[in-house]
């Protein structure tokens, strides 16, 4: 047996090898490509149950409000999915989905409201002749949401994109180009009509001088919300380019137009320019220039920004900075100019026990500022509410003597702000407040409208009166100690001095004399974590101190017979004056959290979170309780919540609020 299996491999092993010299067989027939299709149905019903219990009382007052709702919840939903695939032709992916919900609340406060919510989208997706240099793809989706009540308004909310692209697969300039249209749609409380046009050619190059990709994009842009209408185009042409033995060296190119026409018309020009050179394996040098000209109806505008720097390791543990800027900003009423220079060292060593690091920075600018006129206009300055060290939700204008009733926030791509929840354009007062500090002006976000803006990147238009002309020079000096024994103990000292001086002018105690220190040290050890933070700023118009102490523990608990507990535990305290103790803060919080899981997909969480705060005029505690159970059994799934929170306030008022809730949905699936 043994003899005959050795002589039918040898066998197969010459077939294998006369095919491979000689070519194809002809008895031998070639596999026809056959293509595949994958049909998927699935579905789902789901009930539901509801009950809030919300009760309010205003202190100093009779006024009290007890309210008890309850919501009947019914949800159907069916989705399709469909594959078609071709090796050599074809690939298509559709997708479809139907989601229809009802809820129905009940109040004791002699009202009901009947609230229908529809969902409904669908894509597809289609690359043609994918293996051909030239193929062709198509994409397209949709989603409708109509919600109707009886209660408020009702909305709908249409959003559609369709997309056209081919790509040819040159061996040289391999090229891609399309066409991209979005349109959204809403009418009621989400009354908005936008639409974006967008039309791109991108070229790639790879050869022996360098390889480079160039990108042209004309976007057209249609936004109408409320009574705010706008037609922009935007004209964007980019090139980047890297040359040299292994692509060492860079050259990055950027040309931006728009127009804008409408409740407001914009017309601005920009360029950039960037140079990239890794001159040795130690030396780096860099050179950026950048050109912005904006006409607005009654203002103009035109800035220019130089930065130019190098950077050398002198030693395996030392690296060196050295950078030259200047700025140039020229408007129709004045200008301002600004010259600088950085110098930066950086130390990490590795030590026995651990590592070092040390840095060091110092700048020195020199400002001339000569603005005059009744106002100036800004645009789009950008600002990340998280980066102020006063507190994650206030960020802080970048002139004086800002006419408050100009400020206008955008989003990111320079489109209105609206609410999440209502769909309306923000405003001053529900989701934001504006500070005057001095000649300052602060913008801080109110809880909880405004909460869904913290960690996000917003623009500001506004308008400031120019002050008198005044020339003076800013120094700083920056220095930093990290010290880390085993990745178990950081030390860390951080400090930095500013100081403005006069030259010519008037000051109007605008200038600024800062010193800053944050100093601390953390512990993670197993399932540990301790930290504790000092920060202190004094300043002639900003000042603020902060500590801060944490402690966030977690243990594994050892496995049980019918569970897997995992504990967590933390707690924080934070102290914050500001503007010399008239403002002073406090927040203190604990928190526990247990998990458990058991068998059969069943899972079980526990928390509760104490909070007890000394607000600027007002004392207030939190107590919140939250547990859910929620069981996954094939096709089953349900889940079991409730939660407690207790609010105590000195002015405001109490309030006691209770939810349990309580869902089951059954699933279909179908595959063939």
């Amino acid at each position: 047996m043994r003899m005959k299996e050795i002589t039918r491999r040898g066998r197969m092993m010459c077939l294998v090898l006369s095919l491979l010299c000689f070519g194809s067989v002809p008895w031998i027939r070639a596999e026809e490509v056959t293509p595949v299709r994958i049909t998927r149905v699935r579905g789902h019903v789901g009930l539901g149950f509801e009950q809030e219990d919300d009760s309010r009382e205003r202190t100093g007052t009779d006024q009290q409000i007890k309210d008890k709702d309850r919501s009947f919840l019914e949800e159907l939903g069916m989705g399709f999915d469909g594959y078609i695939y071709h090796p050599r032709l074809l690939d298509i992916k559709t997708n479809a989905k139907l989601l229809h919900q009802q809820q129905t609340d009940r109040s004791n406060l002699q009202f009901e409201e009947n609230v229908q919510d529809q969902l409904f989208n669908y894509s597809i997706f289609m690359n043609i002749l994918k293996e051909h240099p030239l193929s062709l793809q198509l994409a397209a989706d949709q989603s409708v949401q109509d919600t109707n009540s009886s209660f408020f308004e009702s909305r709908q909310l249409t959003n559609r994109r369709k997309e056209v692209s081919a790509r040819y697969r040159h061996k040289v300039f391999p090229t891609q180009m399309g066409y991209e249209t979005r349109t959204s749609k809403g009418e009621g409380l989400d009354l908005t009509d936008d639409k974006i046009d967008t039309v791109y050619l991108n070229v790639e190059n790879d050869s022996a001088l360098g390889r480079s990709n160039i990108r042209y994009e004309n976007e057209e842009k249609t936004q109408a919300v409320g009574n705010i209408n706008l037609l922009t185009n935007i004209y964007n042409f980019s090139n980047f380019f890297q040359f040299g033995s292994d692509d060492r060296h860079s050259l990055s190119s950027l040309i931006r137009f728009r127009d804008q026409k409408g409740s407001t018309d914009i017309r601005d020009a920009s360029m950039g320019e960037g140079l990239y050179f890794r001159n040795t394996e130690n030396l780096e040098s860099y050179y950026f220039y950048t050109y912005e000209d904006t006409k607005l109806p009654d203002q103009v505008t035109t800035s220019y920004q130089h930065r130019a720097g190098i950077k050398h390791q002198l030693f395996e543990s030392l690296t060196s900075g050295l950078e030259f800027r200047g700025e140039k900003f020229r408007v129709n009423s004045g200008a301002d100019d600004t010259l600088g220079a950085e110098l930066s060292l950086n130390y990490q060593k590795k030590i026995p026990f651990g590592r070092l690091a040390l840095n060091y920075r110092s700048i020195l600018e020199s400002e001339d500022e000569n603005l005059s006129g009744d106002h100036i206009q800004v645009r789009r300055e950008a600002h990340l509410f998280g980066e102020n060290p006063e507190g994650n939700d206030v960020i802080l204008l970048d002139h004086d003597l800002v006419n408050t009733g100009s400020i206008v926030l955008l989003n990111e791509d320079e489109t209105l702000i609206t609410d999440p929840g209502t769909g309306l354009p923000i405003e001053e007062g529900i989701q934001y407040r504006v500070e005057a500090a001095g000649t300052l002006t602060k913008i801080r976000l109110l809880p909880p409208d405004g909460d869904f803006l913290l960690g996000r990147t917003v623009k500001v238009d506004y308008e400031f009166e120019p002050s008198p002309a005044v020339e003076f020079t800013t120094r700083t000096h920056i220095y930093g100690a990290r010290f880390m024994i085993k990745e178990i103990w950081t030390i860390f000292y951080d400090a930095g001095r500013t100081n403005q001086a006069l030259v010519s002018g008037v000051d109007l105690e605008r200038l600024e004399d800062t010193k800053n220190r944050a100093f601390g040290t953390e512990v993670a050890w197993k399932n540990s974590t301790t930290r504790a933070e000092k920060r202190v700023f004094r300043s002639r118009r900003s000042p603020y101190e902060r500590t801060t102490y944490s402690e966030a523990l977690q243990f594994r608990l050892n496995k049980m017979s019918f569970a897997t507990p995992i504990l967590n535990l933390g707690t924080s305290y934070g102290e914050s004056t500001t503007f010399q103790d008239v403002e002073k803060t406090i927040d203190r919080l604990f928190m526990a959290k247990l998990s458990l899981g058991f068998p059969r997909q069943i899972k079980w969480d526990f928390e509760a979170r104490y909070r007890n705060q000394d607000l600027i005029g007002e004392k207030q505690k939190l107590t919140e309780y939250r547990t859910n159970l929620r069981w996954d059994y094939r096709k089953l799934s349900m889940i079991l919540s409730y939660e407690f929170v207790q609010r105590r306030r000195e002015f405001s008022g109490d309030e006691d609020r209770s939810r349990i809730f309580f869902r089951v949905n059954r699933f279909f699936d179908t595959l063939r």
